[in-house]
């Protein structure tokens, strides 16, 4: 079993290959935020108890990713992993492809450069650097 630490704001969750998306939200929400109930973390995501229920339980894996975006802001997840493990795109590349014809080009071009992401991030690093200076 691959194990993943998801970073949280207060500690860390260690994901096993068998653990998913409502398995992740409900320990959290248990474990890091006991005092939150169901029905109250369902009313900050402005979205039906039952529905929050189906999502804990994995009966409905396919939550928007702004709700993702949401519970990840209220449980003190990052959002990206939060995203990643609820297989969305975040709502800024969403819309970053809808209002650039570049945007899907750049990302095909970085992921087949051979560069790893961390690569990759410290080159725009260095290239914001130099355009600043």
């Amino acid at each position: 079993n691959e194990t993943k630490i998801m970073k949280h704001k207060d500690s860390v969750i260690s994901k096993d290959s068998t653990m998913l998306f409502g398995d992740i939200i409900r320990e959290a929400r248990l474990q890091m935020r006991p005092s939150l109930s169901l029905r109250k973390l369902a009313w900050m995501l402005d979205i039906a108890p039952a529905y929050l229920s189906k999502i804990e339980n994995n009966l409905d894996r396919s939550p928007s990713a702004k709700v993702v975006e949401h519970l990840a802001e209220i449980l003190g997840f990052d959002k990206y992993d939060l995203l990643s493990i609820a297989r969305r795109t975040p709502t800024e590349f969403e819309q970053a492809f809808e209002s650039d014809i570049r945007a899907p080009r750049f990302l095909r071009i970085a992921m087949s450069s051979g560069y790893s992401p961390e690569e990759l991030e410290q080159i725009i690093i260095e290239y914001r650097d130099r355009q600043e200076s």
